[in-house]
């Protein structure tokens, strides 16, 4: 749960808090399909291709990391009658009903998978401590890369965040120079566009 829920390692889930997470798992009954999932991850969950992208080609999470989906869902729809076991579709309908934006919004498949397998690797990390010289899986392969420094770095994002057309309609409202405090492009990673008024296009 901590590795999911957020860590310094591996980023966090913005506007809900490690409390909120807790209390919506400690409320699932014990068999719940979630709490099963949460129970295998290090173990049953280790079953990747080579490259990860491969997982979504069909825009579907694979069966064993649905229910993390579901998780997601049930604790971002919990302050609305939305009832909504994907995260696409959550997305759209809080976008399209509520006009949540952004950092607001649930993660998208694209994001949630690679969160997914860097957390399933650090339980897998952690349940290894009984072996003496345990042998873990390529952390390229669990929803990292490598960088041109040769870094290990996450993967963010395994597709567009959005179509193309909608990108290059976003637009921000700064006077002057944009900074990532207060520039809404910048803050979701966006490059500003001729339709903003500041002064970086």
């Amino acid at each position: 749960m901590h590795h999911y829920t957020g860590a310094d390692w591996g980023g966090k889930f913005v506007g809900v808090s490690k409390k909120t997470w807790i209390s919506n798992y400690l409320s699932l009954p014990p068999n719940d399909e979630i709490v099963r999932t949460f129970i295998h991850m290090g173990h049953d969950l280790n079953s990747v291709p080579t490259a990860c992208k491969d997982l979504l080609d069909d825009g579907n999470l694979p069966a064993q990391y649905r229910p993390l989906e579901h998780f997601v869902c049930k604790v971002y729809s919990q302050q609305s009658t939305i009832d909504a076991l994907s995260s696409l579709i959550l997305r759209w309908t809080l976008f399209r009903k509520r006009n949540v934006e952004g950092e607001k919004l649930p993660p998208s498949r694209g994001t949630l998978l690679p969160h997914i397998l860097r957390a399933n690797y650090m339980s897998q990390w952690d349940k290894s401590y009984i072996t003496t010289k345990p042998v873990l899986p390529a952390l390229e392969h669990h929803g990292r890369k490598i960088n041109s420094k040769g870094e290990y770095v996450p993967v963010m994002c395994l597709k567009e965040r959005a179509p193309k057309a909608i990108l290059e309609l976003v637009k921000c409202g700064c006077q002057g120079n944009c900074d990532s405090a207060n520039c809404s492009c910048l803050r979701n990673g966006l490059s500003c566009t001729a339709l903003c008024i500041c002064t970086n296009y």
